[in-house]
This record gives C-alpha cells, sequence and structure tokens, in this order.
C-alpha cells in the first residue's frame, strides 16, 4: 500500500514543478515586456527633446507629404549639391560646407530617414533617391547648374542624378564613390560579409528601440566612432543622437544597404548606358580616394581585405578617367581611410571641389 502511495505522488510533483516553472518563465516574460514598453516609451520621450534641442541647421522641405533637411551656405553659380555616403548625413560635411561657401554656394541634406530628414514612404533604391533629391532642390528653388559631390553610395546615386539630367550638371566629385559594375568587380565573399553586417543591424535597432544603447553609452559602454572627435565640438552630440542612438538610421541603413537593393540600385545606373565605355556627363571631374586601407567593409579576413582593397582602387581609377578628367588618375587621400576623408583631409576635398568649379565656369 505505501509503494502504491509513493507512486501516486511522484507524478503530482513533476506536475507541480512544470506549473511552478511556467508560472517562473511566465512572469519573467511579463516583466520584459513591461521593461521593454517603459525602455520604448524612454527612448521616444528622450528623442522628441532631442529634436527640441538641437534644431535642423538648415531648412525643412516638403517632397511629398514628408520633408528632408537641406543646408544651403555662400552665394555664387554653380551651385554645389552633396550627398553623403550612408549614415554619414549634412554633419559629416561640417568642415568642408563653410570653406567651400567661401566661393561658391553649397547645399547639404540628409537623406529621408537621417538626422533632422523624415523617413521616406518609398523603396530606397538609387531611382526613388534621385527623384527625392530633384523635387528637393525644385521645392527649395536651388536652381541648376550643379556641381555635384558625393561619397560612397552618395556618389553612385550622384552619377545617376548626372546622367538622368545631364544638362542641370555642369561638374562632379566623387569621394571613393560606389561603381555600377560593382558586382562585377568585386569578390562575391566582400559581397557576403558586407550582407552579414547589413543583416545585423536589426539587433541595433532593437537595442536603440528599446532605449538600451543610449543607457549602455550613459554606462561608458559604447566605444564612439573616432571620427566623431573630428567633428566640430558643437556637433559631437546630434551626431551621436543621430548616427548611435536613433533607432530610424538602423532601418535606414538596412533599407539602403540590403544587397538586393544596393544590385538594383546599381543595375539603374547601368541600364542608363548599356555598352557606353563612359557613362558620366562630359564634364570635369575629379575622384578622390584614401590611402589607408580598412574602413568600409568589417569582418574581413586579411587576405580578402586585401583583395577587396585592391579592387576598390582599380574602381576608383576607372571613374577617375571619365568625362573631362581634371587629373586622369585619384587624388589620394594618404591619411584618411575610406570612412574619414571629411575629416581628417577636408582641405583636400575642398580644393577638389574649387578646381571643378573653377573649371566648370570656365567652360
Amino acid at each position: 500500500m505505501l509503494r502504491q502511495t509513493q507512486q501516486t505522488n511522484a507524478p503530482r510533483g513533476r506536475g507541480g514543478l512544470r506549473r511552478q516553472i511556467t508560472r517562473i518563465l511566465t512572469g519573467l516574460i511579463v516583466l520584459l515586456l513591461i521593461l521593454g514598453a517603459i525602455g520604448f516609451v524612454y527612448e521616444g520621450s528622450v528623442e522628441s527633446r532631442v529634436y527640441q534641442s538641437f534644431p535642423p541647421p538648415g531648412t525643412l522641405i516638403d517632397v511629398g507629404g514628408y520633408n528632408l533637411h537641406l543646408n544651403c551656405m555662400g552665394e555664387g553659380s554653380p551651385t554645389v549639391i552633396v550627398n553623403a555616403a550612408s549614415q554619414g548625413g549634412s554633419l559629416y560635411w561640417s568642415l568642408v560646407q563653410p570653406e567651400v561657401a567661401a566661393f561658391t554656394r553649397i547645399c547639404t541634406y540628409d537623406r529621408a530617414g537621417y538626422a533632422w530628414s523624415d523617413p521616406s514612404p518609398s523603396r530606397r533604391s538609387s531611382t526613388e533617391m534621385v527623384t527625392e533629391l530633384r523635387v528637393l532642390l525644385r521645392s527649395a528653388q536651388v536652381e541648376p547648374p550643379y556641381v555635384l559631390v558625393g561619397h560612397g553610395m552618395g556618389g553612385l546615386h550622384l552619377q545617376h542624378f548626372a546622367m538622368l539630367h545631364p544638362d542641370d550638371v555642369t561638374g562632379l566629385v566623387l569621394i571613393d564613390s560606389d561603381h555600377p559594375e560593382y558586382e562585377t568587380h568585386m569578390p562575391e565573399p566582400v559581397s557576403r560579409v558586407e550582407a552579414a553586417n547589413i543583416n545585423a543591424l536589426a539587433a541595433r535597432r532593437l537595442l536603440a528601440r528599446l532605449g538600451l544603447l543610449r543607457l549602455l553609452g550613459i554606462a561608458g559602454q559604447i566605444e564612439f566612432p573616432a571620427e566623431f572627435d573630428l567633428l566640430p565640438p558643437e556637433t559631437h552630440t546630434p551626431a551621436k543622437e543621430f548616427w548611435v542612438y536613433n533607432a530610424q538610421v538602423y532601418a535606414t541603413l538596412a533599407a539602403e544597404n540590403q544587397r538586393t537593393m544596393l544590385q538594383e540600385s546599381r543595375a539603374q545606373v547601368r541600364r542608363l548606358s548599356p555598352g557606353v565605355a563612359s557613362w558620366l556627363p562630359n564634364v570635369p571631374l575629379i575622384v578622390i580616394t584614401h590611402g589607408i586601407p580598412g574602413g568600409r567593409v568589417s569582418g574581413l579576413d586579411a587576405e580578402l581585405a586585401a583583395e577587396e582593397e585592391r579592387v576598390w582602387q582599380e574602381m576608383q581609377r576607372d571613374m577617375a578617367a571619365l568625362g573631362q578628367p581634371l587629373h586622369g588618375e585619384p587624388l589620394v587621400a594618404e591619411q584618411s581611410t575610406f570612412i574619414d576623408i571629411l575629416l581628417k583631409q577636408p582641405n583636400l576635398v575642398t580644393n577638389a571641389i574649387q578646381e571643378v568649379v573653377a573649371a566648370a565656369r570656365s567652360r
């Protein structure tokens, strides 16, 4: 009889343990949801205060139901139109813009989803971004002719703009610009690593949305990009806010840089000039490239990184011979990586812009 009682009570004990574990797990889930909700509300309130504390230095322009931030300085023609690399935004040009404004008008802007610009409802291919830029310039009454200055993927978009609107463009400066034949030249393993880096942004976006990146920054657990220290002091805090803590920047980065989207953007440029050796307008052109390898694709082993660098420089030399090349070879920013040319050697960029502006004026 005693043995039967023990056998009967054993399952009840295990069932009770399971119920207890279930209650604990449920409680933890509920706690995490509550903490997540608190973090979400906290981050939203802080970001709202950030936009009030750091108003846009330029003007917000309606481009069809949402606003893009445009910041113009200086006077004169042609007007220099700047398009930043991914995540760069208008603040990255803080050392170049005032110097260019001394000899002509220059307009920087934040693409949709960056800094002070609203997210866009449209896809993030080059066609949509070129259309947005065209609408922005027309709405703000920034009249051509333009000297287009683009960094990284921003350079690809401005190549696209120049091909679609050649009569508006009178010069080009391409700073480590993406190439429309990138997939043909670059080894496939590099593209796979780039895609993995973009996929990892989803985790950062979630941490930012819940306020955890901000809390880690306050606790000193985030190492901010070294180039932040090269920006003017008054831009340090908004740079952290817009490029590190803000969840929208990671969503925009992912939308612009998905592998399929990048492939589509490059294909859009190629389709405009099938079989044409020089796909850019016949205007003065200068190409600038970095002198210190690295900084463009993280996570590559040494051998693949060396091959990526070799191919990238080959593509820069290819573009330097297009249009009316003022040098025929890229200008090399010897002290800079891909990401910090504008901050470590702003005079090199400013002088290149001035040279193209002068050549455009003499045409």
